[in-house]
């Protein structure tokens, strides 16, 4: 009883010594699954969109420990995808344990590292009910890799067929998911590039690198505040502010957007439009920094 308490306390953390092997604390994985099972109640068909887990958790934590992902990837899919998010996933892993389970009996113990390597996909299964596995390609990649390989092995060998039109199709499918994975990268890189520029004080070399990240990454809120923050270093607030306003527009429910809008208009002087747009933003994040800067202006 007492390590379930021990475990399900939001204040208990294992920390990263040697003795939290012996410890039952969850390190908040409990609250952050609480916060995702609300999440899924209040959208539980089509979810709160995919990766949105860091933001949507936001009006409803209890505490400031920040985590990308609710560290259950059940809960994963059906906080930000729903159900039919979920439904999805789940119809994957179940074909998938199928095929292995096929693919174990077809080996029948010839090749035990065949059937060694079907542990893989369901090591990493397990651990990713406690952690977000899922998040990481160059964990998630080479576990689907080595799924590939068990499914195929001890199949019989097929005559060589020319399928012009599948080798196509394939290689386009790779090209979208190389394009998929390196586009956001390359916008991160053009953002971290204009902030850059701008600490060297070279304003117009930073609108250039924030305006391609919008190009590259137009779902993103951060090239337009990186584009923002470059206009305002060379001396245009007018279109400043009009970026901050177009964050707000992109991701309404970010309460990233209406703090740097708020805290924006209150270095220019609209206080109360500042004001009023802080309070959006402490609403949909009550214990981020839109709170700690009206508290000190005493609102």
């Amino acid at each position: 009883r007492d390590g379930v308490r021990e475990f399900a306390n939001p204040v208990s953390a294992a920390g990263s010594e040697p003795g939290r092997l012996g410890s039952f604390s969850s390190n908040s994985r409990w609250t952050w699954w609480e916060e995702a099972w609300t999440l899924f109640e209040d959208e539980p068909i089509a979810g709160t969109g995919a990766a949105s887990f860091a933001v949507a958790r936001r009006p409803i934590r209890s505490n400031t420990t920040f985590a990308t992902e609710p560290h259950n990837i059940a809960l994963q899919f059906l906080a930000e995808t729903g159900l039919v998010g979920f439904l999805l996933f789940a119809g994957a892993a179940a074909a998938a344990t199928f095929g292995v389970v096929t693919a174990v009996r077809r080996l029948d113990g010839a090749e035990a590292a065949g059937s060694a390597l079907a542990v893989v996909p369901l090591a990493y299964l397990l651990h990713a009910l406690v952690d977000y596995d899922w998040d990481f390609v160059a964990l998630t990649g080479p576990v689907l890799l080595v799924l590939g390989v068990v499914l195929a092995a001890g199949q019989e060998s097929y005559r060589r067929v020319r399928a012009p039109l599948w080798a196509a199709g394939a290689a386009l499918f790779a090209a979208a998911a190389i394009v998929s994975l390196a586009i956001p990268w390359l916008a991160a890189r053009d953002v971290d590039d204009a902030y850059g520029a701008i600490e060297r004080r070279q304003p117009g070399k930073a609108v250039d690198e924030a305006r391609r990240a919008q190009m590259l990454n137009p779902l993103s809120i951060e090239p337009l505040l990186a584009l923002a923050a470059a206009e305002e270093a060379r001396g245009d607030l007018r279109a400043a502010w009009e970026r901050n306003v177009e964050a707000v527009e992109l991701q309404p429910h970010n309460w990233r957007s209406w703090y740097e809008l708020g805290r924006f208009e209150l270095d220019i002087g609209r206080r109360e439009a500042g004001i009023r747009h802080l309070r959006r933003s402490r609403e949909l994040d009550p214990l981020g920094p839109a709170n700690d800067l009206l508290a000190r202006m005493g609102l």
